[in-house]
């Protein structure tokens, strides 16, 4: 059975254990290693507020996610605040935001460097200056999530929209409809949209 242990005040020690059999359904949690409750499947899609032993209310709730609500993710507050490491806290969903931008630098980057050298044939030599300096963009969008910055993942959104919107347009002259990539554009997109509403109120 899957396990999953938060703290319930950043810094501190994680006290809360959180169990399920498959995410979404029956959860058990455990606090202090003391049993605090069992949580059915209707309960989490509805949300059910605990109260903890020091009087603080902890909520939690189950959100489906995903093109066709085929994923989820487990949010959990206290007293109103996310726990730190849930999906809804906003420093993780900055780090998660942060590493996919990085992997966008890292994906151009290799693309660049292989134009370069002649051994990408899908990408024109000329063009890799281009797709450079689209990697230390998103290099340095990335780095400023990782720390926060709502303002420098909505500049990587609009860019990463923007550029995906041009090679379409320019695959379509082509006559290659570019299904595939349109679908991983999308999927990463909506993942950074997630991360971007979980930071609202940062800068």
């Amino acid at each position: 059975m899957p396990t999953q242990k938060f703290a319930i005040e950043r810094e501190g020690p994680k006290r809360l254990e959180v169990a399920w059999e498959r995410l979404g359904g029956e959860t058990s949690l455990t606090f202090d290693g003391q049993p605090l409750a069992i949580v059915s499947r209707e309960e989490l899609a509805d949300g059910r507020s605990l109260t903890l032993a020091d009087g603080s209310e902890l909520r939690i709730r189950h959100q489906k996610t995903g093109l066709f609500g085929n994923g989820g993710e487990l949010h959990l507050t206290r007293d109103g605040e996310p726990l730190p490491g849930t999906a809804s806290d906003p420093e993780t969903a900055a780090r998660s935001a942060g590493y996919i931008l990085y992997f966008l630098a890292g994906m151009n980057m290799c693309c660049g460097v292989l134009a370069m050298s002649g051994q990408l044939e899908v990408l024109d030599p000329s063009a890799a200056i281009g797709t450079l300096l689209m990697a230390g963009l998103f290099g340095v969008l990335g780095l400023f999530t990782m720390r926060g910055s709502r303002v420098a993942l909505g500049i990587a959104m609009a860019v990463y929209l923007l550029d995906g919107v041009a090679t379409v347009v320019m695959q379509l002259g082509a006559g290659t409809p570019p299904i595939g990539m349109i679908l991983v554009r999308v999927v990463i997109l909506l993942a950074l949209g997630r991360a971007f509403m979980v930071m609202k109120g940062k800068r």
